[in-house]
């Protein structure tokens, strides 16, 4: 296995955010008239506002807002959900993010997130200088769980999806990069939900030493 570089999707991956999501979106589905469940919650996570918007319309027909405008109010929601909290970096991607660099492996953020919430994270957090590219759901024609997202960003960093790394968590996100032919590893260490990440190709609890060790020798491959 070569891998030269990995892309990270940013909320429960990069940030603990997916709770601040879900309570935004529980809130949001009770206001247009939607019973909130667990599959709904899971099939709105990693999705960008577009196809959201498109979700909650074929969800409930009568909700009375042209699909432009809800995708507008439902991508302010999620703007709030997140501004709301000071996002805090996920234990071990302190280790991870400079190790990955100084051994010449790329670094992307591939997020459904808008290209202002992506730069807000990635600022606060004081990250944004190790990442090699960051690609948006506004980037891309078609959202997760579709590989557009990853297919751009191996596009941009100049590296063969078969040589990229992806780390998600959510169900659209892990599809979209197996759709992509990249292979993926999913971050259990925020899915609360109980998110079905069978699909990816391992699933990990932590940033963990050894499995840093285990991407650098695939880098050297």
């Amino acid at each position: 296995m070569r891998k030269k570089a990995v892309i990270f999707d940013m909320d429960g991956v990069l940030i603990d955010s997916e709770e601040n999501y879900n309570r935004s979106n529980e809130a949001f589905l009770s206001n247009m008239g939607i019973e909130p469940s667990k599959e709904r919650l899971t099939e709105l996570t990693g999705s960008n506002a577009l196809v959201n918007a498109r979700r909650l319309l074929s969800w409930n027909p009568g909700i009375d807002m042209p699909e432009v405008e809800l995708e507008r109010v439902y991508a302010q929601s999620i703007r709030d959900a997140l501004y709301g909290s000071e996002p805090v970096l996920i234990g071990g991607l302190d280790n991870w993010l400079p190790t990955l660099r100084s051994e010449g492996i790329m670094l992307a953020v591939a997020s459904s997130s808008t290209p202002d919430l992506i730069s807000f994270v990635l600022k606060t957090l004081g990250i944004e200088a190790y990442m090699d590219t960051v690609t948006s759901g506004k980037d891309v024609l078609l959202g997760k769980p579709e590989p557009d997202i990853f297919l751009k960003a191996s596009e941009r960093l100049s590296v063969p999806p078969e040589d990229c790394l992806v780390i998600e968590d959510s169900p659209n996100g892990i599809l979209s990069a197996k759709r992509a032919k990249m292979t993926c590893f999913a971050f259990s260490g925020t899915n609360r939900l109980g998110f079905d990440q069978s699909l990816a190709d391992e699933i990990i609890a932590e940033y963990s030493d050894e499995t840093l060790q285990r991407i650098i020798s695939w880098s050297r491959a």
